[in-house]
C-alpha cells in the first residue's frame, strides 16, 4: 500500500492545484478567445479526481500512487505555465494547452481502476452484507426524504387550504355587506362635509337678514324723524310719499329675500341632520334583522328616510309668496306717480 509519504506528496500537488489563480486561467477579458467554454468541464473533472484520489490513496499500491502524482504534477506544470504566459501567447497556445490536459487525464485513466477498486472494497460492495447495508441505508434515507417530503406537502396544502378558508370568508362577508347594502361610510363623509357648507350658508344669511332688519328699521326711522316734507309742498307729497314707499319697499323686499334664503338654508340644515342619524343608524338596523328578506325591508326604510325628509314646519307652502305686496307696492307707486308728472308737463 501507499506510504505515508507519497500520500503527502500527492496532498501537496492536490493544494497546489487547487492554489491556481482560474481567473488569469480563463481569461475573460479576452471574450472569444478566453477558455471560458473549453476549460470548464476540464477543471470539474480534475477537482472530482484529485478528491477521489486523495481519498483511496491510503488502500492503493505506493508505485500507482506515484504515477497518479506524476502526472497530477505534470498538469499542474501546465496549467500554472498557461496562466504566466502573455495574451498573445496564450491564444496561439490555446488548442495545444488543452489538447495536452486532455491527454494527460487520459494517461491517468491508466491507474484509475486501481483506485476504483479500493472504493468498491472500502465501501462493502463485494460482500452481500455490505450491498445488503448500503441498500438499507440508501432505502432509509430515501424514505426519510419522503417523508420529510410529504410533511412538507402537507404542511403547505393546510397553510394553502387555511388561506383559501380566510379568502372565503372575506369574500362571503364582502359579499354579504354589498348585498344588504350596509357599505354607508361614503354618504356619512357626504352627508358630513355637506353639513359644514349648510352651516356656513345659513349663518351668512342669518346674518344678513339681520342687517337688512337694521337697515329698514333705521331708514324707517330716519324718515320719520329727521325727513319731514316742508308745508307749502302741494301736490308733490304724493311724489314725496312714493318716494319713501320705495325706499322702505327696497330695503323691506331685501330683509324679506334675505329671511327667506335664511329659512331655507335651517330646513335644509335640519334635512341634512336627519339623514346623518338615519345614515349611522342603518348599519344597526340591518344586522338586527334576522333573515335577509327582513334586512331588505328594513334597509328600504332606512333608505326612505334619507331620501324622503317630509314636512319640517320650517318651510311651509305659501301661494303667491313669490308676488309680495309689500313688493309690489313700490312699483307701482312709481308707475302712477311717472305718469301724472308727464301729464302735468
Amino acid at each position: 500500500m501507499a506510504t505515508e509519504q507519497t500520500i503527502n506528496r500527492l496532498r501537496e500537488i492536490i493544494e497546489r492545484i487547487k492554489s491556481i489563480d482560474r481567473a488569469k486561467l480563463i481569461r475573460e477579458n479576452l471574450g472569444e478567445e478566453s477558455l471560458a467554454n473549453e476549460i470548464e468541464p476540464v477543471l470539474n473533472n480534475i477537482d472530482k479526481r484529485i478528491e477521489f484520489a486523495l481519498l483511496y490513496s491510503g488502500s492503493v499500491y505506493d508505485s500507482v500512487v506515484g504515477n497518479v502524482t506524476s502526472i497530477f504534477s505534470v498538469i499542474y506544470d501546465k496549467i500554472n505555465a498557461q496562466c504566466n504566459v502573455s495574451s498573445a501567447d496564450f491564444i496561439s497556445r490555446k488548442r495545444e494547452f488543452i489538447s495536452q490536459i486532455t491527454n494527460d487525464l487520459d494517461n491517468l485513466n491508466q491507474h484509475w481502476p486501481h483506485f476504483i477498486c479500493a472504493a468498491i472494497e472500502q465501501r462493502g460492495f463485494l460482500e452481500d452484507e455490505g450491498i445488503r447495508q448500503e441498500y438499507s441505508r440508501k432505502v432509509e434515507e430515501l424514505r426519510g426524504e419522503a417523508q420529510a417530503a410529504v410533511s412538507e406537502v402537507k404542511k403547505q396544502s393546510n397553510e394553502a387550504i387555511e388561506e383559501a378558508r380566510q379568502l372565503a370568508k372575506q369574500i362571503e362577508e364582502r359579499a354579504r355587506r354589498t348585498a344588504t347594502k350596509i357599505s354607508v361610510e361614503e354618504a356619512k363623509n357626504q352627508f358630513k362635509e355637506a353639513q359644514k357648507d349648510i352651516k356656513n350658508k345659513a349663518i351668512f344669511w342669518g346674518v344678513s337678514s339681520l342687517i337688512c332688519i337694521g337697515i329698514f328699521l333705521y331708514v324707517a326711522y330716519y324718515l320719520i324723524e329727521h325727513a319731514q316734507p316742508p308745508k307749502d309742498i302741494g301736490w308733490y307729497i304724493f311724489y314725496y310719499t312714493a318716494m319713501r314707499l320705495v325706499i322702505l319697499g327696497v330695503s323691506g323686499g331685501a330683509a324679506a329675500f334675505c329671511l327667506r334664503i335664511f329659512r331655507a338654508y335651517l330646513h335644509m340644515n335640519q334635512m341634512n341632520l336627519h339623514r346623518q342619524r338615519v345614515a349611522n343608524s342603518i348599519a344597526a338596523f340591518v344586522e338586527s334583522a334576522v333573515t335577509p328578506e327582513q334586512r331588505d325591508q328594513i334597509l328600504m326604510r332606512c333608505v326612505d328616510a334619507v331620501v324622503s325628509f317630509g314636512p319640517s314646519g320650517l318651510l311651509a307652502k305659501e301661494r303667491g309668496e313669490d308676488q309680495m305686496p309689500l313688493q309690489r307696492m313700490p312699483v307701482e307707486v312709481i308707475s302712477k306717480c311717472v305718469a301724472g308728472s308727464a301729464q302735468q308737463h
